[in-house]
């Protein structure tokens, strides 16, 4: 509850009178944003991006490198953004007991999370539409009761500009080629997909990691030791979107090894688009995009023998990386223009309830 951003924002309706407003996630303006705009009578939308209504941490994984899961227990909170400090960690490795009976009696911290949980639940509340990219995303918000009248699923669309036959058609390899698009970051679980080449040492394929390596230097560290002098994975550093048809026309399969739930991956869609399978974590929205066995393949989160066993179905199994492939060409995501359609829907119906009750 961002009382500076609320009474700017304040400002702002009064000059601009808006017909509606719609926040995009919330991490950054906070439910203040929301809040300021029913109090003054206009209609609100909200997407979901993430789990920060729900998680402090954004991610719902802890910093224990847990999973976190519903119901949202506010001394759990507590305790799991005091351990980003290093000295609670140490503390709780080296006297576990003694520090689960320390965050159970820190009734401050937790009133906090409470109180979080019951604002940010009320500003839901009062949304005149909650839309989410995914199914998964939805419930989540749905089980953890924190739901407006309307909640609405709307994937993300994309445009990709006219593809043709060529740029679609794959470049011809002697190996397998397994792509990684993404954040250079622990959660979403490179680590694992290395882990599961590295034990594949007598594989012909090879790894090509995009992503930024100086966001997370540390871990880009850990990711290079674990390399070491395998050739076979290669770090390939940052990518403009325009050279997105150029990089997935060389690659046979991508892999999102994510450890956190995701919502709706934009690496998946991207893929799917250019008719390329996808091996992701059978967990949140992952899977409910990877259609087993027809668009790609899911393997347990964060089971680096799990992903191993199913990349190698793709170097034994004479004609499974084809169907896949198929199966990819099938599921290519909404246009802009369709997502746009739907939203601008939702938008005139907002509108006209609010019109109608004024």
């Amino acid at each position: 509850d961002n009382r500076w951003i609320g009474e700017h924002l304040q400002e702002l309706f009064a000059a601009e009178r808006p017909d509606l407003f719609h926040l995009i996630s919330g991490y950054l303006l906070t439910g203040s944003a929301l809040q300021i705009a029913q109090d003054a009578g206009i209609p609100t939308v909200l997407t979901l991006t993430d789990f920060w209504f729900l998680c402090r941490r954004i991610s719902m994984l802890r910093t224990d490198g847990t999973i976190s899961t519903l119901p949202i227990d506010p001394f759990r909170c507590a305790r799991c953004l005091g351990e980003e400090k290093r000295r609670f960690q140490w503390l709780y490795h080296a006297a576990p007991v003694i520090m689960e009976q320390y965050w159970k009696a820190q009734n401050t911290y937790a009133g906090y999370f409470a109180a979080r949980y019951d604002y940010l639940r009320h500003v839901i509340s009062r949304v005149g539409a909650v839309i989410s990219p995914s199914q998964f995303l939805k419930q989540m918000y749905v089980s953890a009761q924190m739901t407006a009248p309307r909640m609405l699923f709307l994937r993300q669309g994309h445009q990709f500009g006219s593809m043709t036959p060529d740029q679609l058609e794959k470049s011809t390899s002697s190996v397998l080629r397994i792509g990684y698009l993404g954040q250079i970051a622990h959660l979403k679980g490179v680590h694992v997909l290395v882990d599961a080449v590295r034990s594949m040492s007598q594989a012909s394929l090879e790894v090509r990691l995009y992503g930024d390596p100086t966001m997370n230097p540390a871990y880009t560290a850990e990711l290079q030791r674990k390399i070491g002098d395998d050739r076979r994975i290669k770090l390939m550093g940052v990518y403009e979107r325009n050279q997105l048809t150029t990089i997935l026309r060389d690659l046979d399969v991508v892999v999102v090894p994510s450890i956190w739930y995701e919502n709706s991956p934009n690496v998946i869609l991207e893929a799917f688009a250019h008719h390329t399978p996808v091996i992701a974590s059978d967990f949140g929205g992952m899977a409910e995009l990877v259609d087993n066995g027809k668009n790609g393949l899911r393997f347990l989160v964060g089971d680096v023998s799990a992903l191993a066993s199913v990349l190698k179905r793709l170097t034994c199994e004479p004609g499974l990386l084809s169907e896949l492939s198929r199966g990819a060409a099938n599921s290519t995501p909404p246009t802009i223009d369709q997502e746009i359609e739907q939203l601008i829907a939702v938008y005139e119906s907002l509108i006209n309830v609010s019109e109608s009750q004024a």
